[in-house]
């Protein structure tokens, strides 16, 4: 028998927050197996529930390296023989995963022994099946029985096994006797809720692309903890720092910036000093907003706003308007509850219903305006990055079915900060669209063939992200600033524009305004799937910084910064903790307890990224400490050697 495919993958609860947390609710690792024996193909599964509040093991990078090398080194290897001698070799090849990860921490070790645990039990498995020659083992003699069942928090079970019944298998059927067998792992349902993992295969990888587009990928270090908006924060801190300012954390996503004179500027998220409560509620209302476009002479699609019961008038409303239609909720945001491309009042009866069931009790009917979808990032009176969203799809390589080639999709996602947390996803809606198709997760499509996932351009579901701000032209550019300068207050935003080409002027095509985003997500336009990154944070600090009049002077890529953190740190072992976390990063320096029992301090010498990452991940802490405040004051001194701790 010889391994084929190696994965494995963390899987969380969609109510958790979410894998990457530090102390998570829950969280399981599942292992998938494929091998060949004889000339034929065998399947094995396994998942493991980590203990209650230990962290996964990808959140440790020389771990997370450490598994993808373990994966790789499983991949190829052979199990000669049958009957024990091959139950005896599981061993083997168990301690080739151990020579590939180590563990430093009480914490990581309790991981990796859940991942070991998952992988011997699933080695076990697959070896049982292979020597009775059968794709399931038969009832009762499978040597390990792993499990495909995880059972979550509020008793909620998910299984990962392959069901004839299951919407994600739909158009799979068991061949005969085999319902009378142990479970087989259904790749379908592992790929659906699916988190960061660890790949290996022989065969040809699949290509999702269908094309020769390379698709970026970015090494952050010391952000694989932070999610969506502690990655924005992340990199307006860096670049406050890197314009040579000061900052005083308080939570993972509120900082402010000072000078040496000692004047500040603040952020929330990529909320910026002067955006006031009123203009983000502006910004939040889209009937609000759509009045205000109107009356500057913004174009906007046709649209009206009704109340949950009022789906009657919505209907002749959206008769009126002619289809297709756009329903989504008056106060939505993230793409979150837009149905795009309603062409019949039976999708308009259900797209309400389902936001009347959400709790959204006003929902926005408009005129759905036909065009590529498009956010222009707008800071001050320029635009400084333009992403292009698409919906979210894989194209056919003629050999690998849906599930392979979006498992493929998520392997480069995840080596996007920025889409690492939006991957494509196998749900509810991916589903009814394959289906519409005539087509299931295990169909393979044919070569250069694109497989839809998605109905609209919403990165945060899976959607794919260009970057086209130098190939746009000016009119859309001034169209987007106007669209901004209509709400009094509003000096940084996201504009949704849909329009055919960007590349064409506003006056030999139709063009709207379909929502302005006062708390725009930066990380698209750092991070974009193609095109070149853009530092929009700089731009939006120097901006700030120069609207408030604080001095500002660049910095090297290597600095050095003195860290004060408040709050309960003593006892707690935090000290040691935030060692750990430097020397993983690579960085120089020393920490110590502070002059008062609430008080730690450090120096940190090295790169920008890996000081910022540590400034940011000083505010979470270890599991027992609950830091208040991180103040992260630029020095002179310089730091070499290994990072100590210091009484």
């Amino acid at each position: 028998m010889r391994l084929a495919e190696v994965l494995l993958t963390e899987v969380g609860d969609r109510d958790d927050p979410g894998p990457r947390s530090s102390r998570p609710d829950w969280l399981s690792v599942v292992v998938y197996l494929r091998a060949t024996h004889k000339g034929e193909e065998y399947v094995a599964g396994s998942a493991h529930t980590l203990p209650p509040g230990v962290a996964s093991p990808w959140n440790h990078p020389s771990i997370a390296n450490g598994l993808a090398e373990a994966a790789e080194a499983l991949c190829g290897t052979g199990v000669d023989s049958e009957g024990e001698a091959s139950q005896g070799q599981v061993g083997h090849l168990l301690s080739r995963f151990d020579m590939n990860v180590t563990a430093t921490t009480r914490s990581q070790e309790a991981a990796l022994a859940s991942v070991r645990e998952a992988v011997e039990a699933c080695l076990l498995d697959l070896v049982s099946r292979a020597d009775h020659g059968l794709v399931g083992a038969p009832a009762g003699e499978s040597r390990s029985g792993p499990g495909l069942e995880l059972h979550g928090p509020g008793r909620r079970t998910v299984s990962l096994a392959r069901d004839a019944a299951d919407e994600i298998d739909r158009g799979w059927s068991p061949a005969p006797g085999e319902q009378a067998r142990t479970s087989v792992p259904s790749l379908p349902r592992i790929v659906a809720r699916m988190g960061r993992c660890a790949w290996a295969r022989l065969d040809s990888w699949p290509d999702p692309w269908g094309t020769a587009v390379a698709h970026n990928e970015f090494d952050l270090p010391g952000t694989e903890t932070f999610g969506k908006n502690s990655l924005d924060s992340y990199l307006l801190e860096r670049e406050a720092r890197r314009l040579g300012l000061n900052t005083v954390r308080f939570r993972s996503v509120n900082f402010h910036a000072e000078d040496q004179a000692g004047r500040s500027i603040g952020f929330h998220c990529t909320t910026g000093p002067s955006t006031s409560r009123f203009t983000a509620k502006v910004c939040g209302d889209k009937q609000v907003t759509r009045t205000l476009l109107a009356r500057a002479g913004v174009s906007v699609p046709a649209g009206q706003v009704f109340s949950g019961t009022e789906w009657l008038q919505a209907r002749e409303f959206a008769a009126s308007l002619g289809w297709p239609v756009v329903v989504k909720p008056a106060d939505g945001k993230g793409g979150v509850g837009v149905t795009s491309g309603v062409r019949d009042e039976a999708s308009l009866e259900r797209a309400f219903a389902e936001l009347a069931r959400n709790g959204h009790r006003r929902i926005v009917v408009e005129k759905h305006v036909e065009g590529a979808d498009y956010r222009f990032l707008v800071v001050g009176d320029r635009v400084v990055s333009v992403i292009q969203r698409a919906a979210g799809a894989v194209v056919g390589d003629g050999r690998s079915s849906v599930a392979e080639l979006v498992l493929a999709k998520n392997d480069t996602r995840l080596r996007n900060p920025h889409l690492r947390t939006r991957l494509l996803g196998l749900d509810a809606l991916a589903l009814d669209l394959l289906r519409g198709d005539g087509k299931t997760p295990d169909s393979i499509p044919e070569k250069g063939e694109r497989v839809v996932l998605t109905t609209a351009g919403n990165i945060s579901r899976g959607g794919d992200s260009v970057e086209v701000l130098d190939e746009t032209h000016p009119s859309l550019l001034d169209l987007a600033v106007r669209a901004v300068a209509a709400v009094p207050g509003l000096d940084h935003a996201g504009a949704d524009i849909l329009v055919s080409d960007h590349r064409r002027p506003l006056d030999e095509q139709s063009a709207a305004i379909c929502e302005l985003n006062s708390l725009p997500a930066t990380t698209s336009h750092h991070f974009p799937a193609v095109g070149p990154s853009r530092n929009v944070s700089h731009a939006l600090v120097e901006f700030y910084a120069q609207r408030y009049g604080l001095a500002t002077a660049m910095r090297p890529e290597t600095v050095s910064v003195a860290v004060l953190i408040s709050g309960r740190v003593h006892d707690v072992r935090y000290r040691q903790w935030f060692a750990g976390q430097a020397r993983q990063l690579g960085l120089s320096g020393w920490v110590r307890s502070g002059d008062r029992t609430d008080l730690v301090v450090a120096e940190a010498t090295g790169g920008l990224d890996q000081v910022s990452a540590l400034s940011l991940q000083a505010i979470f802490g270890p599991r027992a400490a609950r830091p208040e405040l991180v103040e992260t004051r630029l020095i002179s001194e310089q730091h070499d050697g290994y990072f100590e701790v210091l009484r």
